[in-house]
């Protein structure tokens, strides 16, 4: 897919560009019971305007550790996706994750703002449906 990526201080918003984002999933539902899970690995490409936005150093922001640098559109991160759900009941889910991204060898690694070559998130979290309507959506087409 290919997405615009906006910006906002809540006083105004900022268009930042586009990201190209192919991923692979593989999602296997009902691994057992109500459980299901889903692999995904991808990789994010974006434009220079995104790319000016997290790594870009101008001459007003140098300071003694870091020093000026020049964003570059291309390649941005690469991730690696582990997430499953259980559905405790009807209107119950339960879910987790946990996300690996991977920036060694992007085009803007050289730039001081980027501290790590990797970093891994956890998500845990429970979803409640409050409302389901007796009619599942697509099936009147």
């Amino acid at each position: 897919p290919i997405r615009a990526v906006f910006s906002t201080d809540f006083t105004r918003v900022d268009g930042r560009g586009f990201v190209f984002h192919p991923t692979l999933t593989i999602k296997k539902e009902d691994l057992q019971k109500n459980l299901n899970l889903i692999f995904r690995i991808g990789s994010i490409f974006a434009t220079e305007r995104i790319m000016d936005y997290f790594y870009e150093v101008g001459s007003n922001n140098v300071t003694a550790n870091r020093s000026m640098f020049d964003a570059n559109e291309g390649y941005l991160e690469s991730h690696l996706d582990l997430a499953c759900s259980y559905r405790l009941n009807e209107r119950w889910l339960l879910f987790g994750g946990l996300q690996t991204n991977f920036y060694k060898g992007t085009t803007n690694y050289a730039s001081p703002l980027l501290k790590t070559p990797n970093t891994t998130s956890i998500a845990i979290g429970f979803a409640w449906t409050f409302y389901k309507s007796k009619e599942r959506a697509g099936q009147w087409l």
